[in-house]
């Protein structure tokens, strides 16, 4: 079964194994997470590292897996969707998760 645009945002910034449904951004830059079932979004999750390119960071890496493991069409869902958070507001994936958006995969 295909994952929804939001499973894959939570996968993609690795919140995708916690039991957290939905995640919204405060306009301040504070995340908060929903959990399965839950009303309202009561799990302050914070703010995200910057992400790291040393060779040695496996976050970034972990990411940027995950990216690539997306289809295009996967990968234009989870960018409109943190475009255009229905909670909240826009997550930038680029500033705050290290992820190349506008990246588009060719035959898949």
């Amino acid at each position: 079964m295909k994952n929804s645009p939001m499973k894959n945002l939570l996968k993609l910034i690795a919140l995708n194994l916690t039991g957290i449904e939905s995640v919204c951004r405060t306009s301040d830059g504070i995340y908060l997470g929903m959990h399965e079932g839950d009303i309202g979004y009561n799990l302050v999750l914070g703010r995200p590292a910057r992400p790291n390119e040393r060779p040695d960071s496996s976050g970034i890496d972990y990411t940027l897996d995950v990216w690539d493991s997306f289809t295009s069409k996967e990968r234009v869902e989870v960018e409109h969707l943190a475009a255009n958070m229905p909670d909240g507001t826009p997550i930038p994936l680029l500033e705050e998760f290290g992820v190349p958006v506008g990246t588009r995969k060719e035959g898949k």
